[in-house]
This record gives C-alpha cells, structure tokens and sequence, in this order.
C-alpha cells in the first residue's frame, strides 16, 4: 500500500468544527519529546565531537539505542537571518532538500492544528545502507512577534493507515528531535539535537558516517544565494475558513531581494472569493471575501 498523501496537504482530510484532525494522543507524545529535548539540552555530558562546517559537533549514547546511532547535537549561527526565515528553511519539504543531502521526500499526512503536523519523510540510502522513512508528528512553539525564540519539536508515532511499511525503505524511529532558534546580535543560533534508531542492520563504518552527518543543521544552504537548485518559485493551496486577512511572511532580503511575481488563483469558489496585496517589505496579505474556497497562491523571483 501506497503512503496516504491529502491532496491539500495544510487542510484536515477529517476536520473538526475549527477545520483540523484532532491530535489525540499526540499532543501527549509531542509533549513528552520536547520536554526529553530540553532535558538533553541544559545536561552537561556531552562528548565534544570538533567543528564541521562551522557547525559545533558533540554527542553521547543513546539509552534506547545504546549500539545505534549515538544522540547528537549541532550548534551554528546563521549570520543576517531572522528565526522566522530559518524556521521556513527548516519546515518546508522543498526548501530543505536544498541544505540537507539526506531528504530525498518529505509530505505532510494530517494537520492538527496550525503549529502541529503528522508527517512522513524519506531519508536517502547510502554505503550499503537502504532508504530509511519516519512516520512522525511535529510542533511549532513560537511568539506571535517576529524575530523571537522557536522551538521545533519532532517524535516518530506508529501510523500504517496513513503510512504503511514501504517496500525498499526501513522504517525508522526518532525518540526525540529538534531545533531551538535563538535571536542573536550577528543572526541566529541555532541548537539542533535528535536522538533516532535507524534500525535494521547497518555496517560499523556507515553508522560512524551517517552519525557524523546528522548534526548539520544549516549553515551553507542560507548563505548560498547563487544555487540554481530551485526556482525559487513557492506555491500554496490554502482554505478559506472565515472572511478577513491573514499575512505570509516571506525572505524580502535574499530570495526576493529584487522583488517578486504574486500569482492568486481560486481553484475552487467564487473567482473574487481572495485577493493579496504585498508590502514590499515581507509581508503578504491574503485578503479573504468567500469562506469554503481554495486559492493558490504563487510567488517567483523577478
């Protein structure tokens, strides 16, 4: 059986009277990941593991794994950035697949609120190592400000209805999983810390690589302005629930330095039912008339 992907993947396949999948037993899960997450972080036991590409590399044994992959840890300042242009480096699929080699797909399966997500992500084989997947749910904990502190928090759930074993891949599991993006004079640091089983049987040599591998969150892929890898074309589909606005924050200083192209297409509903005005500043306003509607919402470089 295939994995189970919505065709509007931010909206609820079953949606409750405010439009998301309930979480359930999830919310308990997330909670339990982000508190072990924290407790990682103020501990003191770690193993200093050098500098890799300005990335600052230290790690310990895992208790749950303790023949795995050791749990890991990244620190990095992106320089110029605010913690909401990294927090949209990190969360959307496409973007990352620009600064991490190991993504090869990633796709939202459900939707439980406007921080939290369930998904599924496919991580590249390697050296005698097949194609690992993760079945797992995440949470978003930010200020309503810009520029503040976020929290992402991720944890690997057993979910075959939506994202049954897979043939060619193993299914992996993430205890606990995460980024903290801090603001700071010259940027953001950014504290990346994941503790995961990839399973199954792996060479001595590919687990040392793939452990040194792991705590890279992201500093060469911001500070790349020249790749070609994209278009730097981005595309939503997004559901009308209520009339009035809402605003979309987007990268005024290097992706779209020199302006940009707004394409609004209503896929279904009346054809005035959003319109969106940008002010040239970063921020996007979807102007709402028609509740119940689809529109695509398209931005490329000019």
């Amino acid at each position: 059986m295939a994995v189970t992907i919505p065709e509007h993947q931010a909206v609820a396949d079953f949606p409750t009277s405010n439009n998301y999948t309930p979480a359930g037993p999830q919310n308990a899960t997330l909670i339990a990941a982000r508190n072990k997450w924290k407790d990682h972080l103020a501990m003191d036991d770690w193993k200093d593991g050098g500098t890799k590409d300005g990335v600052a590399l230290a790690n310990k044994p895992n208790p749950e794994d303790p023949d795995g992959v050791p749990i890991v840890k990244g620190v990095t300042t992106i320089p110029n950035a605010t913690t909401d242009q990294v927090l949209g480096a990190i969360v959307t699929g496409g973007v990352r697949k620009l600064w991490d080699p190991r993504l090869d797909w990633a796709a939202v399966l459900q939707r439980f609120d406007p921080s939290s997500i369930q998904f599924y992500t496919v991580m590249r084989g390697q050296m005698f190592v097949s194609a690992r997947d993760f079945v797992g749910v995440q949470v978003v904990e930010r200020s309503h400000e810009s520029n503040k502190d976020i929290l992402i928090t991720q944890t690997s759930i057993p979910d075959d209805e939506h994202a049954p074993p897979q043939s060619g891949r193993v299914r992996a599991h993430a205890f606990f999983g995460g980024w903290l993006l801090e603001p700071s004079d010259s940027g953001v640091k950014i504290t990346y810390i994941t503790c995961i089983s990839l399973e199954g049987s792996i060479p001595t040599i590919a687990m040392r690589i793939i452990a040194a591998e792991i705590p890279i969150p992201l500093p060469v892929a911001l500070d790349n302005e020249t790749s070609d890898a994209t278009s730097g074309k981005w595309t939503a589909t997004l559901k009308t629930l209520v009339a009035g606005t809402t605003a979309i924050r987007y990268d005024s200083k290097l992706m779209y330095k020199n302006g940009m192209s707004i394409s609004a297409k209503v896929k279904s509903g009346p054809e005035d039912a959003a319109t969106v005005t940008d002010d040239g500043a970063g921020t996007l306003t979807v102007h709402v008339k028609e509740a119940g509607a689809f529109v695509e919402i398209s931005l490329s470089p000019k």
